[in-house]
């Protein structure tokens, strides 16, 4: 695990990479036991929420379900550290 966390300092350095941690203070998360990612198709002017299932991967494409992914996110993202806090978090483990 001392790597993976040095491996998420490292590439918090670089431009395109936003790492942000969730407290375990904050209590219990929206979407917990979830994994999905957000897509949004520029050309079709349309977003898609993708589902990392057991058994494969379901594309979600109602735009109320995707409402509700995009809101899951958002509040997520107000619930984690700041970048800057996060790799303070990090590198206060002891790895770094």
């Amino acid at each position: 695990m001392r790597e993976q966390i040095r491996h998420l300092i490292k590439s918090s350095l670089q431009s395109n990479i936003n790492v942000r941690v969730l407290p375990l203070n904050t209590g219990a998360f929206p979407g917990i036991g979830t994994s999905f990612n957000l897509v949004h198709l520029d050309a079709a002017d349309t977003s898609v929420a993708y589902l990392d299932t057991l058994t494969g991967g379901l594309f979600v494409e109602d735009d109320d379900d995707v409402y509700a992914y995009r809101l899951t996110f958002d509040r997520l993202n107000e619930m984690a550290l700041s970048s800057e806090d996060s790799v303070r978090l990090l590198e206060g483990i002891g790895v770094s």
